[in-house]
């Protein structure tokens, strides 16, 4: 058993500002006036908008006189943006009305004046119609398509900035990483260090789940100090700089901060570019200089200038601690002693033990309620967490825990003298399918046992409610309101409050405002092992008149829960909701590209839209505590209603 205690070191930080530049500063869109034919519907149209500006791969591109409109808050782009632009080969049929656009072997086909496309052979449906035009001042003649379902089908990353009125399109590359190929659409980041700019431009900086990862070769030549050591067998990287040094492993987000586990955001990566046949380790960037005391910033506009460095001395922000890594001396032992607690044999189903399964047990003062503690799960982490009043180092050293190591990585015991609490923080494993140990804690008057295992193993239903957004991702704002604090306080408050007192077990995608990886959200339900999926988001069009509710699913997932497909799920909250809320009935639509209901997602999942906060009317229901806590109850009532009908 490893046992540790450190006091806190006074920390002098140097502000260092780390840039990560993604994009020259954007103009902004104008609003024009201009008449073009409708081929497609015969009738001639007088535009009067904003017409958006088309960034590809970070520079403007021009699209000449052939300007973009918004049709019903569509960004509708000339054929041109695509073609030009972006590499894509293009032919229009006109008996047919058809448009046919083929990027790097893959064939997307649209129609004038209908909503109905085909993917590779596969059908799908756009959001809004396509249209054949003629503009009327130089009478040149293109198609607009929605940009978005465009972008987004052929795998290009698109960003729409409401403020510039802009779209930022970025094109697919083959990459290889850790020796698997990979399509990366994606920022290139340069780098400012010390007021100099690194030069990057043959390792740039990439973004990968959200995170940047930083050459380590391109970055160690400009940082005095920093140094590493990387095993290409073991595949194990030490960073240190300073009295901190960080140890980690390529592929895993397992790191240890001068012994400490804590999880990275993104794991390390050796990555080539089979253009170049060069690869390299790429480290996330925010990750290590901010544990190396450096203030980072990352900014896709703006250049930014950096100071100076950091002095690099270890600065914890808790007074002292202690640590158990897994003790095999002991094992047997705590093994032999659990069949005879009886909160232990009570509390899991015969025969659905797993070779995961491990109990912890933490004695507890007297006098304080158990009953009262809270416990945090915080699943991006693979982290289990309580606070205890007061400081319980020395009552630990005195009762030491047993940490068997069969499903808990390390347990750490940090005292706050600020605060004046313990925070107890167990660290679980993964199995080799990725899926994660959950917990059932059992409260007694002296101790507080927590029971690790897969979720399948202590629970009968499963879910995931996803909070759409977060963080520095407010999703759509109207009115003074963030379209991420509506999802949060209907998914983690008010739903929260039902699941808790049900047999329902849920595990939620966030549990404060902190911003989750897209394509991160989709792996969850694999991860703790759940039977379908549900995203809850708010709406936003330019138009100030639309309203409503409508349900998204993909028509690219194939989950299947006794019977139970995304399709029909979607049909059923779209039911509930629009009948219980009297909003709009929008009706259910089955996308290619929302990433959360996709094929990652390999469960039933469907995104809710409840309503749209671009409109003034709809925005003050969807504000007021009273709908929230009614769309939380037609979550919860639906829930309950696919158990009973479809089972488990």
């Amino acid at each position: 058993m490893k046992k540790t205690i450190r006091n806190t070191l006074f920390l002098l930080i140097i502000a260092v500002l780390f840039s990560f530049l993604a994009l020259p500063k954007k103009a902004s869109a104008i609003s024009l006036s201009f008449k073009y034919k409708d081929i497609t519907n015969d009738k001639t149209v007088t535009y009067n908008g904003v017409s958006p500006l088309y960034y590809i791969n970070g520079s403007l591109y021009n699209n000449g006189t052939q300007n973009a409109i918004i049709t019903d808050g569509y960004a509708m782009a000339p054929i041109c943006v695509f073609t030009e632009g972006c590499g894509a080969e293009y032919s229009y049929k006109s008996s047919k009305k058809r448009i046919t656009l083929t990027y790097k072997g893959n064939t997307l086909i649209l129609y004038a004046g209908s909503t109905k496309a085909s993917y590779n052979g596969e059908s799908v449906t756009a959001p809004i119609s396509s249209v054949r035009i003629k503009y009327s001042d130089t009478g040149e003649t293109t198609c607009l398509v929605p940009s978005r379902f465009v972008a987004e089908t052929f795998g290009m990353d698109y960003t729409w900035t409401q403020s510039t009125g802009s779209v930022a399109l970025f094109t697919p590359i083959e990459l290889e990483m850790d020796g698997e190929q990979f399509l990366y659409a994606g920022t290139y980041g340069k780098l400012n260090y010390n007021n100099t700019a690194v030069d990057n431009d043959t390792t740039p900086s990439y973004i990968v789940n959200d995170n940047a990862l930083i050459c380590l070769k391109t970055i160690s030549k400009a940082i005095d100090g920093l140094r590493y050591d990387y095993s290409s067998k073991k595949k194990t990287l030490s960073l240190t700089y300073g009295e901190i040094t960080i140890d980690m492993k390529l592929g895993s987000t397992d790191c240890y901060v001068n012994g400490l586990l804590t999880i990275c955001p993104e794991a390390p990566h050796y990555i080539t570019n089979p253009e170049t046949g060069k690869g390299h380790v790429y480290f996330p960037g925010r990750f290590v200089f901010e544990t190396f005391g450096f203030d980072y910033s990352w900014d896709s506009a703006t250049s930014w200038i950096a100071e100076n460095e950091t002095t690099g001395i270890y600065d914890p922000d808790f007074d002292f601690m202690l640590v158990y890594d897994p003790d095999s001396d002991t094992a047997d032992d705590a093994q032999a002693g659990e069949e005879h607690d009886p909160s232990s044999s009570a509390s899991v189903p015969s025969g659905r033990r797993s070779s995961f399964y491990q109990m912890l047990r933490f004695p507890i003062l007297e006098g304080v309620r158990t009953d009262l503690i809270g416990i945090h799960d915080d699943l991006w982490n693979d982290l289990v967490y309580f606070d205890l009043p007061g400081n319980y180092i020395q009552f630990y050293q005195d009762n030491p825990i047993v940490n068997t190591g069969e499903a808990v990585k390390q347990v750490q015991i940090l005292y706050y003298e600020d605060a004046d609490i313990t925070r107890i923080k167990m660290y679980t494993k993964s199995d080799d399918s990725h899926v994660i140990l959950s917990h059932k804690d059992l409260m007694t008057d002296k101790s507080m046992v927590f029971l690790f295992d897969k979720p399948s193993c202590l629970f009968d239903k499963i879910i995931v409610l996803d909070a759409g957004h977060g963080g520095e991702d407010p999703g759509t704002q109207h009115g003074g309101y963030n379209e991420k604090d509506l999802n949060f306080m209907i998914v983690y408050t008010y739903c929260r409050q039902l699941f808790d007192q049900s047999d329902i077990k849920v595990f939620y995608s966030r549990y404060t405002d902190y911003l989750v990886p897209l394509h991160d959200r989709p792996t969850l339900p694999a991860r703790v092992e759940a039977d379908f999926f549900v995203s809850v988001h708010h709406n936003s069009v330019y138009s100030t008149l639309k309203n409503g509710t409508e349900v998204y699913y993909s028509v690219k997932n194939t989950g299947n829960f006794n019977g139970l497909n995304s399709a029909a799920m979607a049909s059923m909250f779209l039911g509930n909701l629009v009948t219980t809320l009297k909003t709009e009935r929008n009706g259910t639509f089955g996308a290619r590209n929302y990433v959360v209901v996709s094929e990652e997602n390999d469960v039933p999942a469907v995104l809710l839209e409840i309503g749209y906060m671009s409109n003034p009317a709809e925005l003050k229901r969807l504000v007021k505590a009273s709908f929230q806590k009614k769309v939380a109850k037609v979550i919860f009532k639906t829930v309950k209603q696919i158990y009973t009908t479809y089972g488990r």
